[in-house]
């Protein structure tokens, strides 16, 4: 009798056991409990001092040269920022990358003025390339800036002299 009110009582056990539900959480927080919000912070009025840097995997170029000189390739021979009045003009650009479908860019333009020439090349895998400008420059200060794509690969000021 004994051992039938323990089977019977371990029995009851279980039961209520396993007829225990799971405690869910409530949807309101708890009385002093904080939240959190998943709204990005609103910067606009935010005071930024740092001066950002690209970082290295955004460099698209090896190097570039400005001058008139060029190779047998027609590629430029020497880096120069001055020019004279009547000399060729021609910016290569090395570039580390050249995925399909690239075309690159040269904009020579007056100093903080209007564009003097704009021009562009598919690149169809090559990963040099070598603008010239078909005419001299009159003398005065100018920039040319070279793409990548969309992307500003280079800008170089350059002079041209009497």
């Amino acid at each position: 009798m004994l051992s039938r009110l323990v089977l019977l009582a371990s029995m009851l056990f279980v039961v209520i056991a396993c007829s225990r539900e799971a405690a869910t959480p409530s949807a309101k927080p708890a009385a002093g409990a904080k939240t959190t919000s998943t709204a990005p912070p609103d910067l606009s009025t935010a005071k930024i001092d740092k001066q950002l840097i690209p970082d290295a995997a955004l460099q698209f170029t090896e190097s570039s040269m400005l001058g008139s000189l060029l190779d047998r390739d027609g590629n430029v021979l020497g880096d120069k920022s001055e020019f004279k009045k009547g000399e060729r003009i021609a910016l290569t650009m090395r570039f580390r990358d050249s995925p399909s479908g690239l075309r690159t860019t040269a904009v020579f333009s007056e100093r903080y003025g209007k564009d003097v020439a704009t021009m562009q090349k598919d690149m169809n895998g090559s990963k040099i390339a070598t603008f010239v400008l078909p005419k001299g420059l009159p003398p005065g200060r100018y920039k040319v800036t070279g793409y990548w794509g969309g992307n500003i690969a280079i800008e170089r000021e350059f002079q041209v002299t009497k």
